[in-house]
């Protein structure tokens, strides 16, 4: 998409009848040496701002994510951190500000972090130990997203007026056994350790109870200025979803790594069906996590956005790719509970399948197929939209006008 940008525009996805597409920008493409106050590459500005002006000329409307762990090299090697040192909060809102700036008045929707629990407990980059590490790292994202939003309301949104907020990754949990009370009790903490440890400080300015509790001295505390910052830093929930698990209280005694924090045992159960990333699908589970995400948190004070949910598929050729019937199976039994959940009152106003195209998955690379359009790769790829994309366009459209 990034050599072919302005044919895939022309193609994808309006021709479609698929209005927004959710997009990321590269920080280190815009900013090689990647640190407050160096250098902008304007070729990439220029790359970036025409493909945005050609999604708003085609009546596409964008939504960028800033940072999708493509953390610039330079971060790593002159700080052997990352974001685990304190300056990245500088370094983030300085990248954040140069987007805002030449990108501002293309897009109205802004993300500035793509499920940072995957980017505080799985470092793919060095090794990564699990007793403070992510803990750390979770922290200093939540006050680089809060920094940056604070920075767009201040700076850019009496003149862009747009709205901003951090997609956040969660399962749904239910416990294996659902007469005892432990497993009751596991099932609620592993949902809290991957959604609220982010979604509570978002809301209220601080971490649950229960973390501060398990993880103690381990786990880093906001200043009253931070929590004043970081609370209310969101003008919509967007929440990324993709299977469930059934779930047991561990035996863990004593707390040394995250894991052992949560201590849980996780499983699925033997009747559920499975993806091509061995994952269940398990629909009542986004129901049932968006109800609970608005129970415990979100209380209907924003909009939530189902900003990720899809499906992997093994596509050994064209001709199995181009008739995905389970691909479209698994869509809409997730986009059916998600209706459920708006009829029971939730305020739930966009969903987003992942992924318009088949796309580089981080664990897997180009071997898992998540698109609902088929890419056959090589040195000038081609796109072929599969059975999904056509299903999808109508469904959508549809239910857009019901619930308009």
């Amino acid at each position: 998409f990034f050599f072919q940008a302005e044919d895939g525009i022309r193609d994808q996805p309006r021709s479609r009848g698929l209005g927004d597409v959710y997009k990321r920008q590269a920080w280190a493409r815009i900013l090689p040496n990647g640190k407050a106050g160096s250098k902008v590459n304007m070729k990439a500005v220029e790359h970036y701002r025409a493909m945005l002006l050609a999604l708003r000329e085609a009546g596409i409307v964008p939504y960028v994510n800033l940072h999708h762990n493509d953390l610039p090299a330079i971060l790593r090697i002159d700080f052997l951190a990352g974001a685990y040192d304190e300056e990245f909060v500088s370094h983030f809102t300085y990248y954040a500000d140069i987007c805002f700036k030449y990108f501002g008045d293309l897009t109205p929707y802004w993300f500035t972090f793509d499920e940072p629990w995957v980017l505080s407990v799985y470092d793919r980059m060095e090794p990564h130990e699990l007793n403070t590490k992510p803990y750390i790292l979770a922290h200093n994202y939540l006050l680089a997203h809060a920094a940056a939003v604070k920075l767009y309301r201040e700076k850019y949104y009496s003149t862009q007026k747009g709205q901003i907020g951090i997609n956040l990754l969660s399962e749904m949990c239910w416990p294996l056994n659902e007469t005892n009370p432990e497993d009751i009790e596991a099932a609620k903490r592993h949902v809290i350790f991957q959604l609220g440890w982010f979604a509570e400080p978002l809301m209220t300015g601080d971490y649950p109870a229960i973390m501060k509790t398990l993880v103690g001295d381990r786990l880093p505390k906001f200043t009253p200025e931070q929590k004043e910052l970081v609370k209310g830093s969101i003008d919509f929930f967007a929440l990324n979803h993709y299977f469930s698990w059934m779930v047991a209280n561990g035996n863990v005694t004593k707390g040394e790594t995250y894991w052992d924090d949560i201590n849980v045992t996780k499983s699925f159960k033997d009747s559920w069906k499975r993806t091509d990333m061995n994952w269940p699908i398990v629909p009542e589970g986004i129901h049932d996590l968006l109800v609970f995400l608005n129970d415990n948190w979100v209380k209907n004070k924003v909009p939530i956005w189902v900003t990720e949910n899809g499906v992997a598929v093994k596509e050994p050729d064209l001709a199995t790719a181009l008739n995905d019937h389970k691909r479209i199976d698994y869509l809409f039994g997730y986009i059916m509970q998600v209706n459920k959940a708006i009829e029971e009152g939730l305020d739930i106003r966009k969903y987003f399948s992942w992924s318009l195209v088949d796309n580089f998955e981080w664990w897997s690379g180009i071997a898992k197929r998540f698109g609902l359009t088929h890419i056959e790769y090589g040195e000038h790829p081609k796109r072929t939209a599969k059975s999904s994309m056509r299903w999808y366009s109508r469904i959508i459209n549809q239910l857009s006008q019901f619930l308009s």
